[in-house]
């Protein structure tokens, strides 16, 4: 499912570069060249701004309603585009003339120095400017960060799957609650070699009784004790506890079955070779004439091969969910109880001693499913890297472009320690997207400051452009994003509905650096320039009609308004005209 995701989330972005990259751009130069210049002075913009939010809201539902049902999808996507693209075009039209039969100014370009989010501007120029505080701040939620990746726990559970109210959910919790002290999940201790040898068996018993005085939480019947193991030393005990299954065994292979010592086991190899070939073909009945073993029972306590045999010493280990805080302790115990035999029973003939059991299969297959997409993580990183590198012919760039993913992976991470998220087969790809989420971001912010500040004397006007600029479209982006994945946090599978909230949370946390961490970052990677580039530079746009004030946000003006020469304090005289000119075409 995982490397299908993948796949499909590959596919996904090559057709959206085609359409948003191709496509969209074309037909949205046909709109603006058929609607004509705007009016010069359109207001606040509230009802604007307020649009822009509703049609995120509603393109992120739209995504998710085509997910959930393709009918739904294309209902919502038809609605889309006719409130959202063909109404405002016809507001628009309508709008134009009206200005033009008024003999209001228009002009091609757009109020505002990045054309785009202000707010976001100042901001970014703010942390900027001020990153002599903001580097060190980030760099202790960095170390809260890694500190909250190492504490956030593993978790496969059943339950993850399934609908909250399923009948098959309802019994696991109904067990859970009536039998949670005395059923689980399966583990055990493998052991295969000479059974044979009454030391041996003794040596496994004490094991079990090591595990059983533990304070693990295992499987343990109404006196305390751990519940019936089905293996060898069962078998044994079964048969010398019975004097009709002594005798049958005396019967079927001619050997006497004793017990001198009283400790339970027979007292010598032979006998019990002899206990294990009876039992195996016949079963062991006690003596109320009881068959308590069946011979099928009897072949999976103990398996024979020759002279090899094979027991497991079973436990199970109170969860039907694999949490690392349940599993692990009880894992730990079983394997110091496995190193003590292994040792004990040295020479005896026994080859293999080793911890298994359906918990710790789960367990193991879950850790090593999260190793893998950890290694994943470097390796998508190291990738980005040198994509970043290739495009942007800038190591420097790339390092501080790829520098903000690491912050948003152990936020991410942090987060899900504090609400009490566990790292599960879903939610571990949480940080191999947010590598591809937190490279957009990242890229397009710094492409376009590098953009900006090409011919700027002051890296200030041109990081407040960017945060206006690409800014406002990152988060409006976000706010698509963010509302689509939310949506799935009302999913009936609660594997899926965590996936959806950590998502949203994530593409926020990606937003917040690529605005608020990134700027000081590009900043501190960026030379300022002095001296007599810096003049040169300044002269060539202020022509020496008004002062270059690097923080001042009419100083963020874009170029082609600054190269009039005037101060900006008054409208340079081609920034309007009268309506019945010839309209510019648009750029």
């Amino acid at each position: 499912a995982i490397i299908q995701f993948g796949i499909a989330g590959a596919l996904a972005l090559l057709f959206a570069y085609m359409t948003l990259g191709v496509v969209v751009p074309k037909l949205l130069l046909d709109v603006e060249e058929r609607l004509g210049p705007s009016p010069v002075h359109r207001g606040l913009g509230l009802g604007h701004k307020a649009g822009f939010v509703v049609m995120s809201l509603f393109a992120g539902a739209t995504v998710m309603g085509a997910v959930a049902a393709s009918t739904i999808g294309l209902v919502a996507l038809a609605v889309f585009v006719g409130v959202f693209i063909l109404l405002p075009m016809r507001h628009a039209g309508r709008r134009t003339t009206r200005a033009a039969a008024a003999g209001t100014g228009t002009a091609d370009q757009i109020e505002g120095a990045g054309h785009g989010f202000a707010a976001a501007g100042s901001v970014v120029h703010f942390l900027g400017r001020w990153r002599v505080v903001t580097v060190p701040v980030v760099v202790v939620l960095a170390v809260l960060g890694i500190y909250g990746f190492t504490q956030t726990e593993e978790e496969f559970s059943f339950s993850d799957f399934f609908s909250s109210g399923s009948d098959f959910i309802k019994s696991i919790d109904k067990a859970e609650t009536h039998y949670g002290e005395s059923t689980g999940l399966a583990a055990y201790i493998f052991v295969e070699g000479d059974l044979t040898s009454p030391s041996t068996l003794a040596a496994m018993e004490a094991a079990l009784v090591e595990v059983g005085e533990s304070d693990a939480q295992l499987a343990r019947d109404v006196d305390g004790e751990l519940g019936t193991s089905f293996d060898a030393v069962t078998l044994v005990n079964t048969v010398v506890g019975s004097q009709a299954a002594r005798d049958a065994v005396e019967a079927d292979t001619g050997v006497a079955v004793t017990d001198t010592d009283g400790d339970g086991l027979a007292d010598s190899s032979a006998q019990v070779a002899a206990i294990y070939a009876h039992a195996r073909a016949n079963g062991v009945t006690v003596d109320d004439g009881q068959l308590v073993f069946s011979p099928d029972t009897v072949a999976q306590m103990v398996h024979a091969d020759g002279d090899n045999y094979a027991t497991v010493l079973a436990v199970e280990i109170t969860t039907l969910s694999v949490e690392d805080s349940v599993v692990l302790p009880a894992r730990a115990i079983l394997q110091a109880a496995a190193d003590d035999l292994r040792d004990a029973v040295a020479g005896a003939g026994v080859r293999t001693v080793a911890v298994s059991g359906e918990a710790i299969l789960m367990q193991d297959t879950l850790s090593a499913f999260t190793d893998s997409m950890l290694l994943a993580l470097p390796i998508a990183l190291i990738l980005c890297a040198l994509l970043a590198w290739l495009f942007m012919r800038s190591v420097k760039y790339a390092l501080v472009a790829i520098t903000p993913i690491l912050l948003v992976v152990g936020w991410v991470y942090t987060f899900m320690w504090l609400a009490d998220y566990k790292i599960t087969v879903v939610t571990a790809t949480i940080a191999a997207i947010a590598v591809g989420i937190g490279i957009d971001y990242a890229t397009h912010f710094t492409m376009r400051f590098r953009e900006e500040f090409d011919g700027e004397p002051s890296r200030f006007p041109a990081m407040r452009r960017a945060g206006e600029g690409t800014g406002g479209a990152l988060a409006i982006s976000a706010l698509t994003s963010i509302v689509g994945f939310a949506v799935m946090a009302f999913a009936p599978m609660p594997v899926f509905a965590d996936y959806g909230l950590l998502t949203a949370v994530m593409i926020t946390l990606s937003l917040a650096v690529s605005l608020l961490v990134l700027p000081s970052l590009l900043l501190l990677a960026t030379r300022s320039r002095r001296g007599e580039e810096r003049r040169r530079l300044e002269e060539e746009i202020t022509h020496g009609a008004f002062e270059y004030l690097p923080h001042d946000p009419r100083t963020a003006e874009l170029p082609h308004e600054r190269a009039q020469g005037l101060d900006r304090r008054e409208p340079a005289p081609d920034e309007t005209r009268p309506a019945e000119k010839e309209p510019t075409p648009t750029r």
